[in-house]
């Protein structure tokens, strides 16, 4: 098929070892998971497990599933649905991939009609600030001080602003109350530890590529550990 690369499903043996490494992470996870005593925490280490699961399944076909995305369009994302990448439960994946065909055709659907249109602020400046973020989390993971990962990941945006910190709290607030505070929190957690990953060089390349794709695009990835301070704090509420 034009366009598609990596056809063959061959894997080096650094990444197999990597694909197994996430696998035994899932079973680490769901240990965690059952120790947990509250919801917050609960959601926390079912968040990570499945976007590890979201990665092998990437490492072990990401050819098949670069051949469905061509596009990238609705019709990409339906047929993602359709086949079930990444373990969504089927009810959820029929009916948005059944939405995505019929406003693709023309329709609307309930599934994707704007809720809030009163917001001040639009969802893409949002979703910038939450990327500026996260790059600081991803920079101070990989060792970078305070003051210079909020400059980095500000520059990266081209965002100039008078006070950092006021302005970053204040962002901070803004998407817990737009977003959820769990989504934030748990999208600023695992940006740390990728940092935290590519600092140690813990990782095979098929994950350091996807790591870096992070930094620029936010696509929030999973670790192959958990952050020790944050799951006993998790643990403790």
């Amino acid at each position: 098929m034009a366009g598609t690369k990596n056809i063959s499903p061959s894997r080096s043996q650094q990444e197999m070892e990597s694909i197994l490494k996430a696998v035994k992470t899932i079973d680490e996870l769901r240990e965690q998971f059952e120790k947990a005593g509250c919801a917050e925490a609960k959601e926390y280490f079912a968040n990570l497990a499945v976007n590890v699961s979201g990665l092998i399944c990437r490492g072990v076909a990401e050819w098949a599933i670069d051949a469905l995305a061509e596009g990238g369009d609705r019709l990409a994302l339906a047929r993602l649905l359709e086949a079930r990448i990444g373990g969504v439960p089927d009810n959820i994946a029929e009916s948005f991939a059944l939405a995505l065909r019929r406003v693709d055709y023309g329709d609307h659907d309930p599934l994707l009609e704007p809720r809030h249109a009163s917001n001040k602020v639009r969802f893409t400046q949002r979703q910038q600030q939450l990327a500026v973020l996260s790059r600081i989390e991803f920079e101070q993971g990989r060792g970078r001080r305070r003051g210079d990962a909020e400059a980095v990941a500000l520059a990266a945006q081209g965002i100039r602003v008078e006070d950092n910190k006021k302005t970053l709290r204040d962002w901070r607030k803004s998407l817990r109350l737009r977003f959820g505070q769990r989504c934030v929190e748990n999208a600023l957690a695992l940006s740390k530890i990728c940092g935290m990953l590519c600092r140690q060089q813990q990782v095979a390349t098929v994950i350091e590529a996807l790591a870096e794709a992070f930094a620029k695009e936010l696509h929030v990835l999973a670790p192959d550990t958990v952050q020790p301070k944050k799951a006993a704090r998790l643990r403790r509420q």
